[in-house]
């Protein structure tokens, strides 16, 4: 639960909050759960856990950090099915939506910093600029933020 909070916390204030995001993201991978170490040699042997996105992570939220190398360690342990992120895991080919596409050709590089998911732009203002890189071409792909700074600030 609490590196849930921190992924949530950490994809949050991507681009306000922390200045040293970075470090935040790394230092979350080298926590170990002490509930799953063993001191009886004689444990049988685990079994696979199937690969599955964490249900309580709203990962389609997060696809667009599927990419971002800093994100990966944190992305593939809450979201590997939505970040293709299992296993043995292929791409598939997907028939492209001729109505999604981007308005700026800025994208890309918005989509690295954090833009798909920062809360300081509405839903309607991220899908119209970059709706295909930030993986807003199905209908309700994209959330609102939940967050009451934000809404007072668009109703200005």
């Amino acid at each position: 639960m609490l590196k849930l909070l921190l992924l949530l916390s950490l994809l949050f204030c991507l681009s306000s909050c922390h200045e040293n995001w970075e470090e935040l993201a790394a230092d979350s991978t080298t926590t170990t759960d002490s509930s799953t170490t063993s001191s009886d040699a004689s444990t049988s042997p685990t079994t696979a856990v199937p690969c599955q996105d964490d249900p309580s992570t709203d990962c389609t939220q997060y696809k667009s950090l599927c990419s971002n190398d800093k994100w990966a360690p944190l992305l593939k342990q809450f979201c590997p099915v939505t970040c293709n992120l299992c296993p043995g895991a292929t791409t598939v080919a997907t028939t492209a939506n001729p109505r999604c596409y981007d308005s700026s050709s800025n994208c890309a590089n918005w989509a690295k910093n954090g833009y798909c998911n920062n809360c300081f732009y509405t839903c309607a203002q991220r899908t119209s600029y970059c709706a295909k890189t930030c993986g807003f071409c199905t209908p309700g792909s994209c959330v609102e933020c939940k967050n009451p700074i934000l809404s007072l600030v668009n109703k200005h």
